[in-house]
């Protein structure tokens, strides 16, 4: 995973980040030291509801495969995809 073309952000089931790779603080802006132990919500954009986040949160948390695109804010404001 640290090698990953994608961004990779691990969280702990409260939803704080844990762990990221190179490419999450290339396509994010933020590098790993500021957004360890920041909850997820740090990157929502405002471009999804609730009711997508609640659906792939609930897949993810129950182990099942979540397949999509997601629009998050970058740490300079700007919207990145497939974060």
């Amino acid at each position: 995973m640290e090698a990953a073309a994608n961004s990779v952000c691990i969280t702990d089931a409260k939803g704080n980040i844990v762990w990221t790779n190179p490419a999450f603080s290339v396509l994010s802006g933020y590098s790993a030291v500021e957004v360890l132990g920041v909850n997820r919500s740090l990157l929502e954009s405002g471009v999804q509801d609730h009711g997508f986040y609640k659906e792939m949160w609930d897949a993810v948390s129950s182990g099942k495969t979540w397949r999509g695109e997601i629009v998050n804010r970058r740490k300079d404001g700007a919207w990145s995809q497939k974060i």
